[in-house]
């Protein structure tokens, strides 16, 4: 059924179209002319849109706004109001730790970095038990292995160990 069709049993008949017109200077919110026509504020929406394309000159106030009007207004409360806010204090106080959870770890220092240094060993000086982690491009002279001391189950000194075997965030 088309806009122009408008018969006894369309949601927008000719009287409400004309109490739209009517409403629609006035409102200060879409649901306002909604809750006044008794249908939902997307249809009033939908509505004002196709009666503008058609030529209609609809002025209004609310700014596109289409949420609900403060609960006052309406005479309904369907929101608490936000609590206060407290006075701010002059000195702050840690918060109480809540019960049955253990207290807050207190703040550590990072450590301090350890110094890691290479031996670097070129390919022949590599023994059984030294890092073989490369080091640089294969194709420079400055190529060569970490050569630290490793375990005897690993070929990996615990850092290069650590780096080849990170598991991640998985």
């Amino acid at each position: 059924m088309s806009d122009d069709d408008a018969g006894p049993g369309s949601p927008w008949p000719k009287e409400r179209e004309q109490r739209l017109l009517e409403l629609a200077p006035s409102a200060r919110w879409v649901g306002e002319i909604a809750l006044a026509l008794g249908v939902s504020k997307n249809s009033v929406i939908g509505k004002m849109a196709r009666m503008r394309r058609k030529g209609h000159v609809i002025e209004t106030d609310f700014d596109g706004r289409t949420g609900r009007p403060p609960a006052i207004a309406i005479g309904y409360t369907s929101r608490r109001p936000p609590p206060p806010k407290p006075a701010p204090h002059a000195m702050t106080t840690p918060p109480k730790p809540r019960r049955g959870l253990p207290p807050p770890d207190p703040v550590r220092p990072e450590p301090a970095p350890t110094v890691f240094t290479m031996r670097r060993l070129t390919l022949l000086e590599l023994g059984p038990r030294t890092c073989r982690w490369p080091v640089g491009d294969p194709g420079t002279p400055e190529f060569c292995f970490c050569g630290n001391a490793t375990a005897a189950d690993r070929s990996y000194c615990p850092v290069h160990h650590a780096l080849a075997h990170y598991r991640g965030n998985r």
